[in-house]
């Protein structure tokens, strides 16, 4: 079973896609929110599949690295699917420096994460040591999906078997 990271997903995209993602896959994959719950997202839209445990859903905001840290221990995760966003352009004129922190510092936040807890550092010539998912002969790649939508940014990260 793979383990899926979904951020933002109580807005409008990251609901949609948790849904068809649990009425396509729902019986081989386990999915994990973690959203901020800000203007853009309403626990509402997520709450009946909360509620039957189809997801587990974590209140938090991306830029907290402890807590994005956490939920890769708990629930080792295989991709990340971020919707997480400040997206209303007319909130960036009064307070510019919240995209800032969400749209590029939160982002980067959960690459590093990814990226730590996806290889285990590197030798003494920079080689990246491989853990035991790369041992198992499972690539990590990253795939990133630029959404030209109104709604925001959003990518895809993906640790997964080169052979899927």
């Amino acid at each position: 079973m793979k383990t899926y990271l979904v951020t933002g997903a109580a807005g409008f995209i990251g609901t949609n896609f948790v849904k068809y993602m649990l009425e396509k896959y729902g019986e081989y994959i386990k999915i994990v929110v973690l959203d901020k719950l800000t203007y853009a997202g309403n626990i509402e839209n997520i709450q009946k599949e909360i509620d039957s445990k189809k997801i587990d859903f974590v209140k938090g905001d991306i830029c907290n690295r402890e807590l994005v840290e956490d939920i890769f221990s708990r629930y080792e995760i295989d991709y990340v699917v971020n919707f997480a966003a400040e997206s209303h352009v007319d909130r960036s004129i009064s307070n510019p420096q919240i995209f800032l922190e969400t749209n590029i510092l939160g982002t980067q936040n959960l690459l590093e994460v990814s990226k730590k807890f996806w290889s285990i550092g590197k030798d003494e010539n920079g080689q990246i040591l491989k853990n035991k998912l790369q041992e198992d002969n499972i690539d990590v790649k990253y795939v990133f999906e630029d959404k030209k939508e109104a709604t925001g940014m959003a990518f895809i990260m993906v640790n997964e078997n080169g052979n899927n």
